[in-house]
């Protein structure tokens, strides 16, 4: 496991350095840097710099939306998981991840559960329909 994680450091690295404005790198910096080396801030640094070189890529958009909630910027979080649900609406992840953050905008879970149920609601639900649609496409094209 640590080879790997070695290896993958290694590759990211390198593709930094042959293009310091390649956003996936950045991405993948910012996981690495998150899950590996529990630096926190420098995978906000990161995950920041992807959703600038790349602001159309729902996937970096939710890993910097991640990190402001994690960082208490939970404006912020909800600005940027909104706006990954708007560029990949059928991506049900996107908007179980927007349904969080309208729960935890301000901080203050319990009172944002209560307070916000009627904006989490439809989008909890919109979130199942897709899953539920995305797992019966699967079952449907499987042979029996």
């Amino acid at each position: 496991m640590e080879e790997g994680r070695r290896l993958s450091r290694e590759a990211i690295e390198r593709a930094l350095a042959l293009n310091p404005n390649l956003a996936a790198a950045h991405a993948q910096m910012g996981r690495i840097k998150q899950q590996v080396d529990y630096d926190w801030a420098g995978a906000d640094a990161s995950f920041q710099r992807a959703v600038a070189l790349e602001p159309a890529n729902a996937e970096n958009m939710g890993f910097a939306a991640w990190s402001a909630a994690i960082f208490g910027r939970f404006d912020e979080a909800l600005e940027l998981n909104r706006r990954a649900a708007n560029l990949d609406p059928q991506n049900a992840d996107s908007w179980g991840r927007l349904a969080s953050a309208e729960c935890c905008r301000g901080g203050r879970r319990m009172h944002c559960v209560i307070s916000n149920a009627y904006n989490t609601l439809p989008l909890v639900r919109l979130c199942m329909r897709l899953r539920t649609t995305r797992l019966v496409g699967k079952r449907s094209r499987t042979p029996h």
